[in-house]
């Protein structure tokens, strides 16, 4: 189990006892409660995806070094703390993360993508090769990551995107929507904001021959008129402090957009923001016990929401994450799958997740929502 340590004991302590079984099961024996809708991507039905990060390292696990946790000075660069700094390259951590990932009714994973052979390609296969052995539901997705990537202009562009689609789109764990493999376009700007060029590079023979369908991290018409689907990675700014208002004039607008094209809307959920440890000036939006993750699920499911973006899984750096803490537990996966529930409420799978809380906590994530709802 390389770095599931016995500082992750504390992690497994307060879990549901069913995370842990599903978190070793073989294939083909996924327990009833661990399933989620995930054939509903074969209609582009309500799905709830997470950014994910496969960046983390320690000198005792696979990786054999510090990668991300900190930085040249051997200090951290976490605001929040996991019960262990783990290895994103073990493939105990992978299996642990994607049966609560599926345990609390997240459908995919969207993977933050940096190159072919980086740290993060070769974790990402391994990510995809570690859910279809375990037989878990969760489905993975290729974040391209344009910021770092731009460089290469449109001809890297298409090579890299070429890359993903030929190496990892046949695999039996990645996300689809009617057959064909879903890929996330982070800040497409860092490339160009003229989407024709963008078009050209999707319609290139060697990406087009995959039939992708992209989704591209923009509100514009332009993006909407082009791509498969427009997203948002985080509900935060321009106006900040966080301003709800704000937020759901501009998912409203957004899912106009979307829907004047006929395209898959993907509004973003977060539980807070806070990048104090790696970036000065930072930004710090207040977590507010629950509540600003409650108003921004809230918000995006009030906007006709086609799926619902999580920032994220596990951004420690910017402490966003729903994965366990030392600060607080495992109550935002409860909260998620309270959230999911509301969200794919015509599911048969959905329908068992919010009784899965332990009972104190549901009901008072129960009346926050409620009292949100009710101002809203």
């Amino acid at each position: 189990m390389g770095c599931l340590g016995t500082r992750w004991h504390r992690l497994m302590a307060v879990l549901p006892l069913a995370v842990l079984v599903a978190a070793a099961y073989p294939a083909g024996s996924v327990p009833a409660s661990a399933s989620t809708s995930v054939t509903s991507t074969a209609t582009a039905g309500k799905l709830v995806v997470a950014a994910y990060f496969p960046w983390y390292g320690t000198p005792s696990g696979p990786t054999g070094t510090w990668v991300h946790w900190l930085d040249s000075n051997g200090n951290r660069i976490i605001k929040d703390h996991p019960y262990a700094l783990y290895d994103s390259k073990d493939p105990g951590v992978m299996s642990l993360q994607l049966a609560m990932a599926s345990y609390v009714g997240i459908d995919a994973f969207a993977v933050s993508w940096w190159g072919a052979g980086t740290n993060e390609d070769q974790n990402f296969g391994s990510l995809l090769n570690t859910a279809a052995s375990i037989g878990v539901p969760v489905r993975l997705a290729a974040q391209f990551e344009t910021t770092g990537l731009a460089s290469g202009g449109a001809s890297g562009i298409t090579s890299q995107l070429t890359y993903v689609l030929r190496n990892y789109a046949g695999k039996a764990s990645y996300l689809r929507v009617a057959g064909r493999p879903v890929v996330f376009i982070y800040n497409p700007a860092a490339f160009s904001t003229n989407y024709d060029l963008w078009a050209a590079i999707i319609a290139s023979p060697s990406i087009a021959q995959y039939n992708p369908f992209v989704i591209v991290d923009s509100f514009t018409d332009d993006a909407a008129r082009v791509f498969d689907g427009i997203y948002t990675f985080a509900p935060f700014g321009p106006n900040l402090p966080f301003d709800p208002a704000a937020l759901y004039a501009k998912y409203q607008a957004a899912c106009a957009v979307a829907r004047l094209h006929g395209k898959i809307f993907v509004p973003a959920a977060s539980p807070g923001f806070d990048d104090s440890a790696v970036r000065t000036p930072s930004t710090i939006i207040p977590r507010s016990d629950y509540l600003t993750y409650l108003e921004t699920w809230g918000i995006a499911r009030d906007s006709q929401a086609d799926w619902i973006f999580i920032d994220s899984w596990n951004e420690w750096h910017e402490a966003t994450e729903l994965e366990p803490s030392s600060e607080y537990g495992s109550s935002y996966l409860y909260a998620t799958a309270i959230l999911a529930a509301y969200f794919k409420a015509a599911s048969p799978a959905a329908a068992t997740l919010a009784n899965r809380v332990p009972s104190s906590l549901r009901s008072t994530i129960q009346a926050k929502v409620k009292a949100i709802r009710t101002v809203r």
